[in-house]
């Protein structure tokens, strides 16, 4: 008794035709040019309102932090002015820039 030929073919095509699946790639490409779009809609905004403007004054390597204060996870103001003198890593992130 011979066994049935067991190969496995995918039910979207087992009769040789296109797939019945929607094609992925156009709304795919769609969805990245919306986000392109409303990425460089917020940068527009963002120039227009002056957020993330600065004064221009670049530092250099070796050269003093400019002092700020924040507060800690304790709510105490801390002062990069307290660290002077002491060697300190500035730790900068944030979400909104990439």
């Amino acid at each position: 008794m011979e066994q049935p030929d067991t190969a496995q073919v995918p039910p979207d095509q087992s009769d040789g035709s296109r797939s019945s699946r929607p094609n992925r790639i156009p709304v795919g490409l769609a969805l990245l040019a919306l986000v392109g779009i409303v990425a460089l809609a917020l940068a527009y905004w963002m120039r227009s309102q002056g957020i993330g403007d600065h004064d221009g004054a670049a530092l250099s390597v070796g050269d003093a932090a400019p002092d700020f204060s924040l507060p800690d996870v304790t709510g105490e103001t801390v002062s990069l002015q307290d660290f002077r003198g002491e060697k300190s890593v500035l730790l900068y992130f944030s979400m909104g820039h990439g």
